[in-house]
Order: C-alpha cells, then sequence, then structure tokens
C-alpha cells in the first residue's frame, strides 16, 4: 500500500472509500451503457421488424406488373428484375424469350417454377409528336 494510505488511519480509510465510490461509479456506468446499447438494440429491431411487410403473396400475384431489370437477361436466360409489389421491393428471378438489357422496364407476363416471366414495355413518350400550339 502506498505511503499517504498508511500514515494515518483516516488517510487509508479515505483512500479505500474513495476507490470503492470510484469502482463503484465505473461499475454503474458500464450498467447503464450495457441497458442504453440494449435499448438501442431492442429499438432498432422492432423498428426493422415493423418494416418488414406482413402480407404474403404468389408469384402468380405477380403477374401483370411491371419492374426494371437490375441484372441483364439473355435469350432464353435468366436475370433479375426488381419489382414493388405487395408494400416492398423484391429482386426476382426472371427470363425472357429475347435479351432484355438492364435498366429496360419490363411485365410479368407468366410464372415458370420459382422464377418470373417478362417481356419488355413500350415506353410511351411524347417524342415526334406535333403539338396544335
Amino acid at each position: 500500500m502506498p505511503d499517504f494510505m498508511t500514515s494515518t488511519p483516516f488517510l487509508g480509510v479515505t483512500g479505500v472509500i474513495i476507490l470503492i465510490l470510484l469502482i463503484a461509479f465505473v461499475a454503474s456506468r458500464y450498467h447503464v451503457a450495457g441497458a442504453l446499447g440494449s435499448a438501442v438494440v431492442f429499438g432498432a429491431f422492432k423498428v426493422l421488424r415493423q418494416a418488414e411487410s406482413t402480407e404474403s403473396f404468389s408469384l402468380q400475384d405477380m403477374v401483370g406488373t411491371t419492374g426494371r431489370v437490375s441484372v441483364a437477361i439473355p435469350a432464353n436466360r435468366f436475370g433479375t428484375v426488381m419489382m414493388s409489389f405487395a408494400g416492398a421491393s423484391h429482386n426476382m428471378t426472371a427470363t425472357a424469350d429475347g435479351e432484355i438489357a438492364a435498366g429496360k422496364q419490363v411485365k410479368v407476363v407468366a410464372v415458370a417454377g420459382t422464377n418470373l416471366v417478362v417481356e419488355p414495355t413500350t415506353v410511351a413518350t411524347n417524342e415526334g409528336a406535333k403539338s396544335d400550339a
């Protein structure tokens, strides 16, 4: 023990009390930090759970909807289509009779097993349209 703690009984007791209080303070801080950390994690999981779509659907329900090709679809091969359906975004595997480049808009025309069958949609533009003005 250091000399100042043993020089007088008062200083020894005071030093021990200060040390105990310091340890208690640090321990209480860690418990508070642990509780706050747990609360943050719990809150984050609660928010994520609420963000999940509770509405279930089948692939057949997607027929007729449109999406955008995220990974190019080679002719009679597989690519990926991003669909917004049932309140959530879904990255789905899709196939088509012809090649479809990434970024193109497609329409789901059928379901083949666990894959969507898509075809390109025509995007209406006013390019070349005449105006009466």
